[in-house]
């Protein structure tokens, strides 16, 4: 079963990979911050239980702030995302995931580029400890 920490590792390492000078933050409010750097955030925005699966969206939503005062730099971010980082899947734990809806947003000095996921994932199951012996008693009338 994939957790929500799961998909954010996974998209802060992707990152990492990518640049590793390049700070990521998971939590919105951070002290001392150094351009450039990333905000990470996830949220989870629908969600469908079955017996056996669950059906899952997930809008993951990069904010990345450059080191210059000018827009040439998160349009040139924009592209590196778009088209090398995350183009068109990324991998967690054991899983694909295909990146679905992109869309870029840039102002004040500040790029936003989002996408979706969805998945299926299992639904844990309780498992029951097995009888040991059943004995069967037919009658007939």
């Amino acid at each position: 079963m994939i957790k929500i920490k799961d998909i954010k590792t996974a998209v802060c390492k992707k990152i990492k990979e990518y640049d590793n000078t390049i700070k990521v933050h998971t939590e919105e409010k951070v002290q001392g911050l150094k351009r450039p750097c990333f905000f990470v955030k996830l949220i989870p925005f629908f969600e469908r239980k079955g017996t056996y699966a669950s059906y899952k969206k997930v809008l993951i939503k990069l904010t990345y702030l450059p080191r210059s005062d000018e827009n040439d730099e998160c349009y040139e971010m924009a592209d590196i995302l778009n088209n090398e980082i995350f183009e068109f899947r990324f991998d967690v734990l054991d899983r694909v995931f295909y990146i679905e809806n992109k869309r870029i947003n840039i102002n004040d000095n500040k790029l936003i580029f989002s996408f979706d996921i969805e998945f299926f994932d299992s639904v844990m199951i309780e498992e029951y400890p097995n009888m040991e012996e059943l004995e069967l008693v037919k009658t007939i009338e």
